[in-house]
């Protein structure tokens, strides 16, 4: 934690380094000394995906964008706040194909105050659909592909991102609109160099730290602590059950007769409970690195399927250039590569338009 001189003398010598400045609609000049500057520095993986997680290459501009993943990093650690009550979908859902999803994220800024920033994603499958029929043509056609073998590729490739599309609509719109609203309030460009993204990235945040030394500060701390412990519970003392009075003691059956009286004591006609088996000794799943090979490709084949990830084989040519897919099955891949594809799917998210390369 830094004081208003010395932040913004790192954060010239950051600038002057090339590092890459996240600075929200934060101002540093005129903050108080119980004002403390927090500046935190990402390092992205600069590899792109299926490489790295933290961005991708974008075939238009050549540049490399950031993945939804690197995105929920940064805006961690810049403190963005979502308001859940105005997020959520906008469209009348009429249609089943069209999904709109808005999302409202803020920052607060020195004086206490939160700044909120909207923004919306929406995703059309109609008008998609007429799109990929047009892209995955043209890609066949200069694959010089005979008749038969076009059509049948584009039905393909069609069907297949059309029905990935529609069975995740809602999730790549709730987490298209909140990655457009975290690049809209830390000021993040929608691509970057590869000489960029070898540097860090810097986020910058105000926090309130009084003197705790100052006798005013600590009671003044102390009563609104006292106050938010009573708005939460309420008054102890007015809240307090009602004294019940004290029992008698056991009751008993006097006879009309004046005979010798005996204590009642209550029916129990609970049936008896079954006793509860034993536990069970190591109930624990065993951990991936133990399964034999078999299990393992098992284990990724499963893994896969949940994260929507094809495992159908492609060439390494293929892969080089971002196509998702194996290049050999799990079964005849080595141990250490099992391993990285196991790490590698656990860590992978659920797939939004901008972390899935064209």
């Amino acid at each position: 934690m830094l004081n208003t001189e010395d932040a913004i003398k790192e954060l010239e010598k950051l600038k002057k380094s090339g590092a890459n400045l996240l600075i929200p609609d934060i101002v540093l000049e005129g903050l108080s000394d119980w004002h403390k500057v927090v500046i935190e520095k990402i390092q992205l993986n600069p590899e792109p995906q299926p490489k790295g997680l933290d961005c991708y290459k974008d075939n238009q501009s050549s540049l490399l964008r950031l993945t939804g993943y690197a995105l929920e990093k940064l805006a961690v650690s810049a403190n963005v706040q979502w308001n859940l009550q105005f997020c959520g979908r906008t469209d009348d859902r009429s249609v089943r194909s069209y999904v709109a999803y808005r999302s409202v994220g803020g920052i607060r800024k020195p004086d206490g105050s939160i700044v909120w920033m909207s923004n919306t994603y929406d995703v059309d499958l109609d008008a998609e659909r007429e799109e990929m029929i047009e892209s995955y043509t043209e890609k066949a056609r200069k694959a010089n592909k005979n008749a038969a073998e076009l059509k049948h590729y584009v039905h393909y490739c069609v069907n297949r991102d059309y029905n990935f599309r529609n069975k995740h609509k809602l999730k790549l719109c709730e987490s298209g609109s909140r990655n457009r609203v975290i690049r809209k309030i830390l000021n993040i460009k929608t691509g970057y160099s590869a000489e960029e993204m070898a540097h860090p990235f810097c986020t910058v945040r105000v926090i309130f730290q009084p003197d705790m030394k100052d006798p005013e500060v600590k009671r003044q701390l102390l009563a609104a602590a006292i106050q938010a412990t009573t708005g939460i519970y309420g008054n102890i003392a007015q809240s307090a059950p009602p004294m019940l009075p004290a029992p008698f003691g056991d009751v008993i059956d006097i006879p009309a007769n004046g005979g010798s009286y005996k204590v009642i004591e209550p029916e129990d006609n609970r049936e008896p409970e079954e006793p509860m088996p034993p536990p069970e000794e190591n109930d624990a799943p065993p951990r991936f690195e133990d399964l034999d090979a078999t299990a393992q490709a098992e284990s990724l084949s499963n893994l896969a399927r949940q994260k929507d990830f094809p495992t159908e084989l492609i060439t390494k040519e293929e892969f080089k250039e971002g196509k998702r897919g194996i290049t050999r099955p799990f079964d005849k891949m080595g141990d250490k590569a099992r391993i990285q594809w196991w790490e590698y799917l656990n860590a992978l998210e659920e797939a939004v338009e901008d972390d899935i390369p064209l």
